[in-house]
């Protein structure tokens, strides 16, 4: 035989007023009735805290709902203040979501928690009402709010599209007889803050040049159009343009001419209008490959630029090299004689040549053969370092043998540091550093 279940009910407001009052009848049913009153009233209450509209009118004196997609959720806060904003309004819109589900389940709560002769946990059974019914209404408040003109931002309508951190709402009416400026005033009896907040309404090319026509069309020849004239224009569209400007709010200034003419968006034309729109960003795309192309070309001012820059540091590299060996071989700054500052002028000087040639040649090679920078230094190096030790070869100072093994480690230097840069261009986001690090690495073989 089964062991006989036992079980309690979890507390909650309309057991507790049911059993201390022993209730029945009718009056259970009331007080289940206010308790669901209050799973709607206090969550739609909490719900119409919508955090993104606080966060946007507190923290940056503006409305979230007049941006992006015009909604006041977390996407539209990361979209448009940042990641910052946008946690704040999840953590927020979580919070008052899980308050009121909770609230709900306090108030009216008809489960049941089952346990056997033992004690030993079974199940839970029977539902939650007031969680139900207040996970709804904290929605409801969430999108409808009472606290901001029951406004919550879901709809999409408030913003079109987004140019530069401007929001664009297009207009493309011709029924109004008045070239959409009517859903215009329409729109923005809807969002009253939409132009405040820096937004632009858009009607067709064609559209605007006949308002603009007709807005700045004198008086006396107005008066002339009292059975429209060649264009179509008449004396009652001239006032009620001037009448639109006048009385709506809306100055010219916040209506602008959009890219395409009113038959382009129509269903037998848009098939069109998306080739030559297609076609108008492939030809841009070519002019701004074209004007890149002749930026990038090499000039003997950059080339000059960059043999200076490379004069500069390798000439200070060797410097400071010259300075730290007698540093380094116990000697003092104030100690140093004539011929250790003629010495350090030397070095100095040859370092400054070694780097404008290296510069100056790096510079031709990566602009006219294509070479990867970090090749070129190592070849130019390499060069440099087979002129001094042939130099040195010429002069007695070195045997044939010296002179192979010293070209070989040269060149087995200048490789591993080039392959060596070519790596840390790929991992360093800074292209700079690497190469900077290559040219002082073979300048200075011995510093390593």
């Amino acid at each position: 035989m089964p062991n006989e279940i036992h079980s309690h009910m979890r507390w909650n407001l309309y057991t507790f007023l049911v059993k201390h009052f022993s209730l029945t009848g009718w009056q259970s049913f009331a007080v289940m009735a206010g308790c669901l009153l209050l799973c709607m009233v206090i969550p739609y209450l909490l719900g119409s805290f919508n955090f993104g509209l606080i966060i946007s009118r507190r923290k940056y004196h503006d409305d979230i709902r007049i941006h992006g997609s015009g909604n006041a959720g977390t996407t539209n806060m990361l979209r448009t203040y940042g990641p910052k904003a946008a946690a704040l309004t999840l953590v927020g819109d979580m919070l008052k979501a899980a308050l009121a589900v909770i609230l709900g389940y306090l108030l009216v709560n008809n489960q049941a928690v089952a346990y056997n002769e033992a004690g030993r946990f079974i199940g839970v059974f029977g539902d939650k009402p007031g969680a139900a019914v207040a996970g709804l209404f904290v929605v409801v408040g969430h999108m409808f709010p009472c606290f901001f003109r029951f406004r919550g931002g879901k709809g999409v309508a408030t913003t079109g599209m987004v140019r530069d951190g401007v929001n664009i709402q297009q207009k493309f009416v011709h029924g109004d007889h008045l070239w959409g400026l009517t859903k215009v005033q329409e729109h923005l009896q809807k969002y009253p803050d939409f132009i405040k907040q820096g937004g632009k309404y858009q009607i067709p090319a064609d559209f605007y040049e006949k308002v603009k026509r007709l807005l700045n069309m004198p008086p006396e020849e107005a008066s002339r159009l009292q059975s429209g004239n060649g264009d179509g224009f008449t004396y009652s569209q001239w006032n009620k343009v001037q009448d639109f400007f006048r009385n709506s709010g809306i100055s010219p200034n916040d209506i602008e001419p959009a890219s395409l003419n009113y038959a382009d968006v129509q269903v037998n034309a848009t098939d069109q209008t998306f080739v030559n729109e297609r076609n108008k960003i492939q030809e841009m795309d070519q002019e701004n490959r074209n004007r890149a192309y002749e930026a990038s070309k090499p000039t003997v001012q950059e080339a000059a630029k960059a043999a200076g820059v490379s004069a500069a540091f390798e000439g200070g590299t060797a410097f400071c090299i010259g300075v730290y060996k007698k540093l380094k071989a116990g000697r003092k700054i104030s100690e140093f004689t004539a011929e250790d500052w003629k010495e350090l002028g030397i070095d100095t000087a040859k370092g400054t040549g070694a780097g404008g040639i290296r510069g100056a040649a790096i510079y031709g090679m990566t602009n006219f053969t294509a070479t990867p920078a970090a090749i070129a230094s190592a070849c130019v190096t390499a060069a440099i370092g087979m002129v001094a030790q042939s130099k040195k070869l010429r002069a007695g100072e070195i045997s044939e043998d010296d002179f192979v093994n010293s070209s070989e480690v040269l060149c087995l230097d200048v490789s591993v540091s080039a392959v060596a840069s070519l790596i840390g261009q790929t991992v360093i986001p800074i292209p700079l550093i690497p190469n900077l690090l290559l040219v002082f690495r073979q300048s200075n073989p011995l510093v390593f």
